[in-house]
């Protein structure tokens, strides 16, 4: 049977030390079989038992001395020692929902009201000689990365900091079995697999966000169903912990806002996009990527702190934001789809495995690993931290040295919006050969940048080398004259000759007019009809932009414009004049 490794709940240096006794009020007793009350002002009433042995460790409150906690400590009757770093907020009212998380952990409570009542007296009123500051989100403080019962680092003139949490849960950063099973279970099997390597680098790479100064963002592996993409989720989760750390597109903004906030300096796993809510996609991939929540006031209408975060994230599905946006009718900017790149599943071989490791197929090797990440897991999060933080800055600088050794290896010129997603995947790529340089992961030293690489290359095939924005737009305002040249465009009657005769009959919803300019077709567009119809749901100035750069654009000096040229009928308005050349043909 496998031995539960509680590597979240070890002994701190601070439990070591020689320090004053916690203080109790007066009256209470913490003895072997609990935390006793005896009034002595009456001794005709009976020594009350509270509850089961329960230590007040220290108080600890946020460097503006506010958010003041209480870290308490128990052992329940499994054996297992839990530490709760708890609001001290939770004492008003009358208690039930600090009791409540007490007696999940384990801790067993007399349930009379008077001594619940006494609970909090003793809780609120112990006099701890230990200290420490209160941290509201996992990560990076100072130079030390703070978890949930555990932080990792030390920091100067003995000054702790605990992760305090209304909530007494671990958040998923749950630990079992050894680096050696977890290693033998999942991590051997990831060597010679791109997209697995690419899994665990990113699993570790979001603790690198800060040191490596790398704007947050995320990836997408899209494919078909039954090729494996759920086991790349699976294998990325069991870096940190268990599968509650497995989270899902369908949630609220809020809910997304408060998920986002515990995997700061970390990574977020998301399955199954196609659950998502497709009219909420669009903002909610800028809200992850960016890193900060809506602003929102308080009943006193008084802003509230802006919940903020720095996190990668890692999602799968059948289908891409660009199609799932399209399907609503919408058209996905490149901002948005450059904040979640695209990674194609399918690798050519075997679904998302390029080898098998002397298993029979795809299925085989994909229903191991995901058994094996339910047993062995949140090992190798922990102990690539730990050996980070144990020599910082030489790491830091050996995981800028692999993050600019990436970059110049796939480098494209002259492209900056590649440029940016290959900063994300550089991170991913210095993440995976550190770990290698630590010895925590079996896969060859250069094997993580190869993989990552081959997943960049993967990503710019899917996506095309271009400015897909702009061939976005140049794409719109030729479908448009493609479907309407024959029906909304009037002939200008200037006395040119006209390719096509029909031109001379009566237009209805005309969207500008059609002429001839030294033997070529032009068209010219009513200036709000191109804004708001041609346009639609792309920046118009952007495809004015690439098409003057393509020469498809007839302009007056220094302006996007021209002058409709002298006729008849029409005045000359300023409009926006394409050539005809765009359809792909000149005029004979």
């Amino acid at each position: 049977m496998l031995d539960k490794v509680k590597g979240l709940h070890v002994q701190n240096d601070f439990e070591k030390a020689k320090e004053q006794p916690t203080k109790l009020p007066f009256g209470f007793t913490l003895e072997k079989d609990g935390v006793f009350y005896e009034d002595p002002n009456d001794e005709k009433e009976s020594k009350i038992w509270i509850c089961s042995p329960l230590e007040v460790v220290s108080h600890q409150s946020d460097v503006d001395s506010k958010n003041w906690g209480i870290e308490l400590k128990f052992t329940n009757d499994e054996g297992y020692t839990h530490y709760w770093p708890m609001p001290k907020s939770l004492l008003s009212g009358n208690g039930e929902e600090y009791r409540k998380q007490l007696l999940s952990m384990g801790l067993n409570i007399a349930h009379t009201n008077k001594a619940k009542s006494l609970l909090s007296q003793y809780i609120n009123n112990c006099k701890p000689s230990k200290r420490a500051t209160s941290v509201e989100k996992v990560g990076w403080y100072k130079g030390v990365y703070v978890l949930p019962g555990k932080t990792i680092g030390n920091l100067p003139d003995n000054e702790r900091a605990v992760y305090q949490s209304a909530s007494s849960s671990n958040l998923g950063f749950a630990r079992h079995g050894s680096l050696v099973q977890w290693e033998s279970k999942i991590g051997g099997y990831t060597a010679g697999n791109s997209r697995l390597i690419f899994a665990v680098s990113l699993a570790l790479s979001g603790t690198l966000l800060k040191d490596l100064n790398v704007p947050g963002g995320g990836f997408h592996i899209v494919g078909g169903s039954s090729i494996g993409k759920s086991t790349i989720n699976h294998v990325a989760v069991s870096v940190w912990g268990d599968r509650s750390r497995f989270k899902t597109w369908r949630s609220t903004g809020n809910a997304l806002e408060q998920i986002a906030l515990v995997h700061n300096d970390n990574t977020l796993i998301l399955d199954e996009i196609g659950e998502a809510n497709k009219y909420e996609m669009e903002n909610t991939v800028y809200m992850l990527a960016n890193g900060q929540g809506k602003e929102r006031s308080n009943k006193g209408y008084e802003n509230r702190d802006t919940k903020t975060w720095r996190l990668l994230f890692l999602s799968n599905g059948e289908i891409d934001l660009r199609s799932m946006m399209q399907s609503i009718g919408k058209t996905p900017k490149d901002g948005q789809s450059l904040r979640i790149a695209n990674i194609p599943a399918d690798t050519g071989k075997y679904g998302v495995f390029e080898s098998l490791h002397g298993l029979a197929n795809g299925s085989q090797l994909a229903d191991k690993l995901k058994e094996s990440a339910e047993d062995f897991h949140g090992v190798l999060g922990t102990e690539f931290l730990e050996k980070y933080v144990s020599n910082r800055t030489e790491n830091k600088e050996k995981a800028k040295f692999y993050f600019e050794d990436f970059k110049n290896q796939n480098q494209i010129e002259d492209d900056s919006q590649v440029s940016r997603v290959l900063s994300r995947f550089a991170l991913v790529a210095a993440a995976g050969e550190l770990a290698c340089d630590m010895q925590i992961v079996s896969w060859d030293k250069g094997e993580a940048l190869e993989a990552i690489s081959r997943c960049f290359k993967a990503w710019l095939d899917d996506r095309g080398s271009g400015n897909t924005e702009a061939e976005e737009a140049i794409n719109k305002v030729k479908n448009f004259l493609e479907r309407h040249e024959g029906s909304r465009f009037e002939a200008l009657q200037t006395g040119s000759s006209l390719k096509k005769p029909d031109y001379h009959k009566d237009v209805i919803n005309r969207a500008g007019f059609k002429n001839q300019h030294e033997g070529r077709d032009i068209y010219y567009f009513f200036t709000d009809t191109f804004k708001s119809e041609v346009c639609r749901d792309i920046n118009y100035q952007t495809a004015l932009s690439e098409l003057k750069a393509q020469g498809f654009l007839k302009h007056d000096v220094d302006r996007l414009d021209c002058k409709l040229p002298s006729n008849r009928n029409h005045k000359r308005s300023r409009m926006y004049a394409i050539w005809g050349s765009i359809l792909g043909e000149e005029s004979e």
